[in-house]
């Protein structure tokens, strides 16, 4: 047979497909009995290589005939005949079949690639070949891409929902490829979207199923995980500080994006602070605190420190559960991690502290056998810690008192219920051990109480500090036979003061004492109700009480006097007055005319001299001196050339006199006054009822005689001869006068 030939016969269901030697499957053709029958045998014959070599030769095909006898087949070769084939060469059809490849690749966390590969596995060119690409909406299209490659174009349509791309290329040859590649950026780091392209082509493509590929970006995967530990001096006790330090390390493959560290401190712990490393935000909510990355964590297999936390060790709010001690941190991303379990990472802390438990010898107790014991045991957790001095105290409630406590190893005290020791315990099993109990003996006495409840606690100190504290109560019934009646107090107004009677539950034909106590600022008026009788008497003896008792104390606020007094000069006054206790008032001090304010004494003296006083918060009387002194004025003169001038008294108490006086020089004469003496034409000027400063100035000129021509310089001669002749007449007028 030639090589990439095949031959099929149906014929009587024989089937081969043989590549070179024909092996023959026998089948049952004509069946038993058939004798004189006949079957056809139908051949289809396939070659794909060497057909123009067939069409001359031709090929040869033996069909052997084999009946069946007995149990075997037998040859019959007269019945074998030979069939002979030739071939006629077809060349195949002019056709294009277009093949779609896409693959994606990741080129940076929240960032890939698409490229898009067309082939023409055709036997003619293909024209107008389209490829689209309607990209989903997992991605964005980068803004900046690379150009088409030459002979083909390229059309963005981002205003698509799912933002599309169109890729025309003009002509593809017959077994010939062309690629382009884009970037994208991923919506969602964590999510695997699939991208589709198809391409199409002006002529018919045979083979459709070759037209369309997909891809989606890989995923961004980095594998965070916490390590976290636990400092603090150790041993580890109540009230101590502990850090907590996480760190985070990136086992990839790409690095982190969107890092978040948080830590939730659990109720085990009181937060002090918190801090992250550089390049880190801190945020508190609560009781979480968190560090964000600012940047993406790069891949590393060696933790850095990214949160820091100090917090102090609280004594657990129930002893019998220790699992707040355990602190646990995550880390989150908004990259894909593949390992979720070791995103979680926690620290565990076991500090000492003591617990405290009390038993009763009986749940209930009556009149007929009023005795009984509370059994206290502490317990202490954790490691051997040295806790300093252990403190018990028991607080028996009312109707019931200690007749003896012991405890081996414990120095107690029946007077306080208290029982302590410093030493510490080494035997036992760890991490817990029990100190000897501390037994109370009790006599239960008063009314019946169906819940008399005895609290107890254990603390213990050292060097000053409370390393660890617990506390316990036990709840029992007390039954008594006899008949009590109550005492009761109550005071008005409740602000007031205070009323109460002791004992407030009181045996038949006993004896009761109530006590007012007024509180500051108040005054006791008086009782009502049982204990009217004493009247304003702060105490109130109610004897042999046969039915209950109620009284109530009435109090009332006291009232202060605030009185201001003024010296000469001026008034003062406070208001209001009197006032309530711690009420405030105001004091005013008001100068008279002529007079200034000096200052205050007595209560108003941090006041100073400001008129007004404010007395805040009276609880006592008040009283304030305002001192007052007469306003002064200044009396001056001043004098123009030729005299002088002066003014005395300066200088002078309001509404005062005061003269001033003016004084020519030889050569000079006084001319008159200007300012305050102004209308005044005497040397002397008298100024009275003085209410302000005053000044004062006076004027005076030269006086011209016969012996001070020589001091005038020479004039032109018309001018002297009547100057002369002026003074001639002056002199003879004088001359007259005087003849007079």
């Amino acid at each position: 047979m030639l090589a990439g030939s095949k031959i099929y016969a149906d014929g009587c269901q024989w089937v081969n497909d043989p590549t070179d030697v024909i092996t023959p499957i026998y089948r049952e053709c004509l069946g038993s009995g058939k004798y004189g029958g006949s079957t056809t045998l139908t051949y289809v014959v396939e070659v794909k290589t060497g057909a123009a070599a067939l069409a001359s030769t031709g090929v040869s095909i033996n069909a052997l005939l084999y009946d069946f006898s007995g149990s075997s087949y037998h040859y019959n070769a007269d019945q074998s005949a030979a069939v002979t084939f030739n071939f006629t060469n077809n060349p195949p059809p002019a056709e294009v079949d277009l093949a779609m490849a896409k693959s994606a690749v990741l080129s940076s966390p929240g960032n890939g690639d698409f490229t898009l590969t067309v082939t023409n596995t055709g036997s003619i060119s293909a024209t107008n070949v389209v490829v689209t690409d309607n990209v989903p909406d997992g991605y964005n299209i980068k803004t900046s891409q690379p150009a088409a490659p030459a002979g083909t174009t390229l059309v963005w349509d981002k205003t698509d929902p799912n933002e599309s791309l169109v890729w025309t290329i003009s002509s593809l040859p017959a077994g010939s490829s062309i690629s382009y590649t884009f970037s994208v950026q991923t919506v969602n780091n964590q999510t695997n979207y699939v991208n589709q392209a198809c391409v199409a082509a002006t002529q018919t493509d045979p083979n459709t199923t070759n037209n369309c590929a997909t891809a989606a970006v890989p995923v961004a995967q980095s594998d965070l995980a916490l390590v976290k530990t636990a400092s603090f001096t150790s041993p580890l006790k109540i009230g101590d500080s502990i850090t907590f330090n996480v760190g985070v390390l990136n086992l990839g493959p790409n690095v982190g994006t969107g890092v978040v560290v948080s830590d939730t401190l659990p109720a085990g712990y009181s937060f002090t602070s918190a801090s992250c490393a550089s390049g880190w935000t801190l945020s508190n909510v609560g009781a979480t605190h968190s560090c964000t990355a600012t940047s993406n964590v790069a891949v590393s297999a060696v933790p850095a420190t990214i949160l820091s936390i100090v917090a102090q060790v609280l004594a657990p709010a129930d002893p019998t559960v220790t699992t707040g001690y355990q602190n646990t941190a995550s880390v989150t991303s908004t990259s894909n991690d593949p390992v979720a379990f070791n995103n979680q990472a926690s620290a565990v802390a076991s500090p000492t502290f003591l617990t405290i438990a009390k038993v009763a010898d009986a749940v209930s107790y009556t009149s007929a056998s009023p005795n009984g014991t509370y059994t206290l045991t502490v317990t202490k957790s954790g490691s051997s810690a040295n806790l300093g001095v252990i403190s018990v105290q028991d607080v028996l409630p009312l109707g019931v008192s200690a007749t003896s406590i012991t405890g081996v190893g414990w120095t107690c005290s029946l007077a306080t219920l208290i029982c302590t020791r410093a030493d510490d315990l080494t035997s036992g099993i760890p991490p817990s051990a029990v100190y000897p109990d501390i037994v109370i003996g009790v006599t239960f006495s008063g009314p019946s109480n169906a819940d008399v409840v005895n609290y107890a606690n254990v603390i213990s100190e050292s060097g000053g500090i409370v390393t660890s504290y617990d506390e316990t109560t036990r709840s029992v019934s007390w039954t008594n036979s006899a008949v009590y009646y109550t005492a009761d107090a109550t005071a008005s107004p409740g602000g007031g003061g205070s009323a109460a009677c002791s004992p407030s539950s009181v045996p038949s034909g006993s004896n009761s004492v109530c006590t007012a106590t007024p509180n500051t600022g108040y005054y006791f008026i008086g009782w009502t109700g049982a204990c009217a009788a004493v009247s304003t008497n702060l105490t109130c003896n109610l004897n042999n009480v046969t039915a209950n008792q109620s009284s109530v104390a009435t109090f009332a606020l006291l009232t202060y006097t605030v009185v201001a007094t003024a010296g000469t000069g001026g008034s003062a006054n406070c208001v209001p007055s009197p006032v309530s206790s711690g009420s405030n008032s105001v004091c005013t001090a008001t100068p008279s005319t002529g007079y200034y304010f000096t200052g205050w004494t007595g209560a108003c003296a941090a006041a100073s001299t400001n008129l007004t006083c404010n007395l805040n918060n009276v609880t006592a009387n008040q009283s304030s001196v305002a001192t007052f002194a007469l306003l002064t004025y200044t009396v001056v003169a001043t004098a123009g050339a030729g005299g002088s001038a002066s003014c005395a008294p300066s200088p002078v108490s309001a509404g005062g006199t005061a003269t001033c006086t003016a004084t020519a020089d030889a050569g000079s004469t006084f001319t008159g006054w200007t300012g305050a003496c102004a209308g005044q034409s005497g040397l002397v000027c008298n100024l009275t009822g003085i209410a302000a400063n005053m000044a004062s100035t006076a004027s005076f000129t030269a006086t011209v005689t016969a012996g001070s021509l020589q001091a005038i310089p020479a004039l032109s001669g018309w001018l002297m001869i009547m100057m002369v002749f002026l003074m001639v007449l002056a002199a003879c007028a004088a001359i007259r006068r005087k003849q007079e």
